[in-house]
């Protein structure tokens, strides 16, 4: 922590600092418990949060999320809660071993909650946009992306439109307005929500 201190005193354009990875700035832990860990945790991220308000500089730092999956994804940081607890923004990559895909989900206390699908290429990971655009179903995102094209839909014309059966198309038109993501306008024909 002094030596990092140090350092943005001498490098004051500094414009970002990474921290690969928690486990060398934590301190050795009291072996007191549960009680006292939350606490340790809490205070070894706060010390790094009160350097980056100091000297302006956004600081990231890199850790390992446990083995378990939880429900809500910030309890899978590794460590305690006073971990994520600290921290202005969290952000946290989740692939499938071996595929190319991932996920980057978004919390903190300045940002919108957000996901992200990220690619991992030859360079690096790469953005790709709106995790829910990307991750979503392909009979929905033929739907929407006709409808992107045409101000609105029937089941025939969505059959045609992307080789599927008339049925097929219909019910997948009626599953969509059912989540209020499309309506409908007339018999049998439909347009997004936003229109």
């Amino acid at each position: 922590m002094e030596f990092l201190q140090w350092w943005l005193e001498l490098h004051s354009n500094a414009r970002l600092v990474i921290i690969d990875t928690l486990q060398k700035f934590r301190r050795q832990l009291s072996g007191k418990g549960d009680r006292y860990r939350y606490a340790e945790d809490y205070d070894v991220i706060s010390d790094i949060k009160a350097l980056s308000d100091k000297f302006n500089v956004p600081i990231l730092i890199i850790h390992h999320l446990k083995k378990a999956m939880a429900e809500d994804w910030v309890n899978e940081v590794s460590g305690s809660t006073g971990i994520a607890g600290a921290a202005d923004t969290i952000l946290i990559l989740k692939r499938a071993r071996a595929e190319n895909g991932g996920i980057l989900h978004r919390t903190g206390r300045d940002v919108e909650e957000k996901e992200f699908a990220m690619r991992l290429d030859g360079f690096g990971w790469v953005l790709q946009g709106d995790a829910e655009l990307f991750t979503m179903p392909e009979w929905k995102r033929q739907i929407l992306d006709y409808l992107k094209e045409h101000e609105t839909v029937s089941p025939m014309l969505l059959s045609q439109a992307v080789n599927i059966p008339v049925n097929t198309a219909k019910s997948n038109l009626f599953r969509l307005a059912k989540e209020g993501v499309i309506k409908k306008v007339g018999h049998g024909t439909y347009q997004l929500v936003d229109k």
